[in-house]
């Protein structure tokens, strides 16, 4: 539903401005995003690096399959 009312225009550039570390409550940033990234794909776990960055488990897990902060390459 979000991938259509995005597509219509109706949230435009109001949705895409709290993307990712633009948004007020992030705990993230572009940089610790590719941290995870890396860090993933050398082999530390989800739980570690939740642990390490101060977040869910599944939010790792969403960011190494791209699943979040998909506009990060």
């Amino acid at each position: 539903r979000l991938a259509e009312v995005k597509a219509s225009g109706v949230l435009g550039k109001a949705f895409d401005k709290f993307r990712g570390a633009n948004h007020p409550k992030t705990i993230l940033t572009d940089e610790k995003v590719l941290q995870i990234r890396s860090l993933s794909a050398e082999g530390v776990g989800n739980r570690i690096l939740a642990k390490q960055f101060g977040v869910h488990h599944s939010n790792i897990s969403a960011i190494v399959l791209r699943k979040s902060w998909k506009h990060v390459k």
